[in-house]
């Protein structure tokens, strides 16, 4: 059986893997959250409308060579683009390439109009900016300024808010795990020892019940065996003093009549005690009887061996009953 230390060092181990469980869940939660509550939209694909004037609609435009600051997405916000500044061996009516439309979040994009076409005879005002024009397949041309706007600044505190809300409750959580925890497991421990402290006193109650019952089973086989003896050595008193009266009764015969003798083992108040003698009597080789007397001291079962026809035949079972070891004593009849 496990001592209690063995059990508390057990109960410790397994609180120590359930917090070891419950930190490697935080973790996991930790991890897990942003990826499922992720605030950021999908980027979709943003459809640009292009607008191809008609060929007799004017003539092309030259850009200049200053640069021209074009936002692309919310991570590019800020960046411009360097256009390209025309050699001089380039022919005078140079036009940018096609910008291919990058997939961004339609909140956070704004399309310009197209704007009209230019004819050579439009005037434009002084220090304006032509717009960017966008060379479409054929040689048309299509004015498609594009500009990305990015995210606001709220959304994303926002977002970062709801994420270490999100963080806290989840730690707090696995705290207050840990925590039910470590009390089940404590309250636990208390009730296992309880068990076994009641276990242990209720087995040392049945060892010394038992002992006490053993040493008083003891003690009246004592005073049995005692009153046994006290018993027999008082019917053998009682078997003695019975020979030596029924003796001193017997009248006097005279020498010339032939006379019969008994020999006596003894008068016992238990008849197990006379079957007993008996029994030891006829077992030595003679042939013994009982009889049943009233005394002064009560009824009394007497055991006796005989009659025979003369003393020798007397003496002969005498000496068998004495060497058996019982208690005799010669009466003439």
């Amino acid at each position: 059986m496990a001592t209690p230390a063995d059990q508390v060092q057990t109960a410790r181990a397994r609180a120590r893997r359930r917090l070891i469980g419950a930190v490697v869940l935080l973790a996991l939660g930790i991890v897990g959250f942003p990826l499922l509550f992720e605030t950021q939209p999908r980027p979709l694909p943003v459809e640009v409308t292009i607008e191809i004037p008609r060929k007799d609609g004017g003539a092309p435009l030259v850009l200049p060579s200053r640069t021209a600051p074009i936002t692309e997405s919310a991570q590019d916000a800020g960046r411009e683009v360097q256009a390209p500044t025309p050699a001089a061996s380039a022919p005078a009516a140079a036009v940018l390439p096609p910008v291919p439309a990058r997939p961004v979040a339609p909140a956070a994009v704004t399309e310009a109009r197209p704007a009209a076409p230019v004819s050579a005879s439009t005037p434009r005002p002084a220090g304006a900016t032509p717009p960017a024009t966008t060379a479409a397949p054929g040689g048309t041309r299509a004015s498609a300024p594009i500009r990305v706007l990015d995210e606001p600044p709220q959304a994303r505190d926002l977002a970062k808010e709801r994420e270490a809300r999100e963080r806290e409750a989840a730690a707090r959580e696995a705290r207050e795990k840990a925590a039910r925890e470590r009390e089940i497991a404590a309250r636990e421990a208390k009730e296992r020892e309880a068990k076994e402290r009641e276990a242990r006193e209720a087995r040392e109650k049945a060892a010394r019940e038992a002992k006490e019952r053993e040493v008083a089973a003891r003690e009246a086989k004592e005073r049995e065996a005692k009153e046994k003896a006290a018993r027999e050595a008082r019917e053998r008193e009682a078997a003695r003093e019975a020979v030596a009266r029924e003796a001193l009764r017997e009248p006097a015969r005279s020498e010339t009549v032939e006379r019969r003798y008994v020999v006596q083992v003894g008068a016992f108040a238990d008849a197990a005690a006379a079957s007993e003698a008996r029994a030891r009597a006829e077992k030595a080789g003679v042939r013994a009887y009982t009889q049943v007397i009233e005394t002064d001291a009560g009824r009394r079962i007497r055991v006796r061996v005989g009659p025979f026809p003369n003393r020798e035949e007397a003496d002969k079972a005498l000496g068998k009953l004495r060497a058996a070891g019982l208690p005799t004593a010669l009466l003439p009849q």
